[in-house]
């Protein structure tokens, strides 16, 4: 892999940047306190999942990850599916990027799922979006960024106590970052 190195202050933080040109994404170091830097991966040109790989920077549920798959897309080969999971569970995709206020990030998602009961949940910051339920086909969601920096981006797949319909879970392509 072929990084590039810059430092910049963005606010008075003192801020080295990384960016993987094999990898097509950049990688952030921001200090948190004294000796103390936390990894956050910022949306380039944003993710479709192609690799077939799951993406470096992103986190997911331990005991049932989200994984990418062949099996549908919203485009291309690939996508990214919600982990399986049982009643009363949940199974969640997350990553923190750095977003501007007023950039607007977009998305494919599919569900399958027992209709008004278990949910494919979209949050920003902890903030609950939207949510879809039941038999929904390839459909595009974009959100607003409110606040400039880093903002957690959040796919969380849930189910209600009993019952199931469906291939019950959700998938996520081509998630972009569109500038303000």
């Amino acid at each position: 892999m072929n990084y590039k190195a810059s430092v910049i202050v963005l606010s008075g933080i003192i801020c080295l940047l990384f960016f993987c040109s094999s990898c097509d994404f950049l990688m952030s170091f921001f200090p948190m306190s004294e000796g103390e830097y936390n990894l956050v991966t910022t949306l380039f040109n944003g993710e479709d999942f192609e690799s077939g790989n799951f993406p470096g920077g992103w986190e997911t549920s331990e005991e049932s990850p989200w994984f990418v798959t062949g099996s549908t897309a919203c485009s291309d080969s690939y996508s990214i599916r919600s982990g399986n999971i049982g009643d009363s569970d949940e199974t969640y995709l997350e990553v923190k990027v750095n977003l501007n206020k007023g950039d607007t990030i977009r998305f494919c998602y599919k569900v399958s799922s027992e209709s008004h009961y278990d949910y494919l949940i979209f949050y920003i910051n902890d903030v609950s979006m939207d949510s879809w339920s039941g038999e929904k086909d390839w459909s595009t969601a974009s959100f607003q960024i409110d606040d400039g920096g880093i903002n957690t981006l959040k796919w969380k797949y849930n189910k209600d106590f009993s019952d199931s319909n469906g291939s019950d879970c959700a998938w996520i392509d081509n998630i972009e970052r569109i500038p303000q």
